[in-house]
């Protein structure tokens, strides 16, 4: 039976997924402060295996709301399709990795296979 923690749908995790062992509270009522995902939770460690799990565990169609607020997630208005930084990422990865129709302009390949073969060991 699911429960739920601070909005986030989770499963009691108190036996290892992996040889099912009893596991033993590691720490407890921990937060993300960091990046400020909700809930508690806590680290198991399992006596047989060492294997180290969050119990209680998100249920797999509620982990997405742990990363709302990752930076990962977050759009970032200086790499947006038009910027200059967008521009120069793309003639880099043109040149060094052979992205089809990366860069348009003949200045940008340029660009790219420079700045490609300065970074190249």
């Amino acid at each position: 039976m699911a429960a739920e923690n601070a909005g986030i749908r989770v499963q009691e995790a108190t036996t290892c997924f992996l040889c099912g062992g009893v596991g033993t509270q590691l720490y407890g009522d921990l937060s993300d402060r960091l990046l400020d995902a909700p809930g508690s939770w806590n680290l198991r460690c399992c006596k047989v295996c060492e294997v180290t799990w969050l119990d209680p565990q998100p249920l797999p169609d509620d982990i997405g709301k742990l990363y709302g607020n990752y930076y990962t997630h977050q759009p970032s208005e200086k790499w947006q399709p038009g910027s200059i930084r967008w521009k120069l990422r793309q003639a880099v990865q043109g040149a060094m990795f052979g992205f089809a129709n990366y860069p348009s302009t003949w200045l940008w390949r340029l660009f790219g296979i420079t700045v490609g073969r300065l970074s190249a060991p």
